[in-house]
C-alpha cells in the first residue's frame, strides 16, 4: 500500500459541519444539546441567513425556544474530509475525532481561565467549582448569560449580544 501525496493522493474536501444548540431547562438545568429546528433555518435562510451566521441562528432559537429552555450557545463539530487514493482505489474518508468549539452567548457571557475561574466567588464556591464536572477539571470555564458556570474549551468563545 502506498500513498504519495506528491501525486495528488489525497484530495480535500469540504469540511462536515454539524451545529446544535447548547441550552438549559430550568433555572438550575444541566447543559443539553439538540440540534437546530429545520423550520427556523429554513426561516432564517429565507431571509438571507445562512446556517453558519451563528448569532442570526442563536436570536432565532432563542425567541422560539420552549418554556423553560433558555439557550446558551452553539456548539460545532467539525469533521475533515478528504479522498484519500490508495492503490488506485479512491475512498472518502471522514476525520474519526471532531473539531470542537462552542460559541457562548449574551451581554454578560466570560470565557475564563482555570485560574481565574478559581478566584471568583458564587454561592459559597468558585466558579471553577461550579463548572468541574465529577473528578474532570475543565480547560476553561465560562459564565454563561444566565450567570451560571459552565466547563468549557480553550477552542470555545464568547459573543456578547445582548440576549
Amino acid at each position: 500500500m502506498s500513498i504519495d501525496v506528491s501525486k495528488g493522493d489525497i484530495t480535500k474536501l469540504p469540511d462536515e459541519i454539524q451545529r446544535c444548540l447548547v441550552f438549559i431547562s430550568g433555572r438550575h438545568g444541566s447543559l443539553q444539546f439538540k440540534p437546530f429546528d429545520p423550520a427556523i433555518v429554513a426561516n432564517q435562510s429565507g431571509l438571507g441567513r445562512p446556517e453558519s451566521d451563528l448569532e442570526s441562528m442563536f436570536k432565532a432559537h432563542d425567541r422560539m425556544s420552549s418554556l423553560g429552555e433558555q439557550v446558551l450557545g452553539i456548539r460545532e463539530e467539525v469533521r475533515r474530509r478528504f479522498i484519500l487514493v490508495v492503490d488506485s482505489l479512491a475512498q472518502d474518508v471522514v476525520s474519526r475525532i471532531p473539531d470542537v468549539k462552542t460559541t457562548w452567548f449574551g451581554e454578560y457571557a466570560k470565557l475564563m481561565t482555570t485560574d481565574e475561574a478559581r478566584m471568583v466567588s458564587f454561592a459559597g464556591r468558585t466558579a471553577f467549582d461550579w463548572a468541574k464536572s465529577g473528578k474532570t477539571d475543565p480547560e476553561m470555564v465560562v459564565k454563561a448569560r444566565n450567570g451560571y458556570f459552565y466547563p468549557a474549551s480553550v477552542k470555545d468563545n464568547v459573543n456578547t449580544i445582548k440576549g
